[in-house]
């Protein structure tokens, strides 16, 4: 079997609960979130096609079982929906168990026999014919948002699951460099910047 499009909602493990939305406002209040207890990932937590812990939002245990139809595990598929960050989307990571999400997240949880979701996560991030979709089909002019309808209809394409496997692969391979670059840019700056320092300090130092 080649290469095929299929509509991301008919992916899912239940292909009529593909998509599932975070809570809406009235259901979650700014004023419940605690210090400890369940995480909440917000859209800060997403970082372009990555994830990270810092920014976690907790609520109790209570509140956590009021809002478990908003669960998230370890290899959901998470995309923000509005605003600057809408299309950031990445894969909850491992030590995701039984977390919750705001508003502002659609999660999919995928059929690993149809599609990884690493390989839908490159895919809505950065593949012209998806994005196109993406942004083609936003709505709203000011605040631009996705609903979990929009994000069901979109296509994506399904290859075959061993190019899958490589396709993950060689993308993980040449973003590791890229993160490698990263890093050696920074320490430049690092370094450019104490080297800034030290020549004003020492013009300074030779004027005193």
């Amino acid at each position: 079997m080649g290469w095929t499009w299929a509509q991301f909602g008919l992916l899912g493990n239940d292909p009529l609960n593909t998509v599932q939305t975070g809570p809406f406002g009235a259901q979650l209040h700014n004023t419940e979130f605690t210090e400890s207890g369940v995480p909440v990932i917000a859209v800060g937590n997403l970082t372009g096609t990555g994830f990270r812990t810092k920014g976690l939002y907790f609520v109790s245990p209570t509140k956590a079982r009021q809002l478990a139809r908003y669960d998230v595990w370890a290899g959901d598929l998470l995309f923000a929906r509005s605003g600057a960050t809408l299309g950031k989307v990445c894969v909850a990571p491992t030590e995701v168990r039984d977390w919750r999400m705001t508003g502002h997240i659609l999660r999919a949880r995928l059929n690993r026999n149809f599609i990884d979701p690493k390989l839908a996560v490159y895919a809505l991030a950065a593949l012209p014919a998806v994005r196109k979709q993406v942004f083609g089909n936003v709505r709203g002019v000011t605040r631009p948002g996705f609903n979990t309808g929009l994000l069901e209809s979109i296509l994506i394409p399904i290859p075959p699951m061993a190019e899958q496997v490589r396709i993950i692969a060689e993308v993980e391979r040449r973003l590791s460099v890229v993160d490698q670059l990263d890093a050696v840019v920074a320490a430049n700056l690092q370094r450019a910047t104490r080297l800034r320092q030290s020549i004003l300090q020492q013009a300074f130092s030779s004027r005193a």
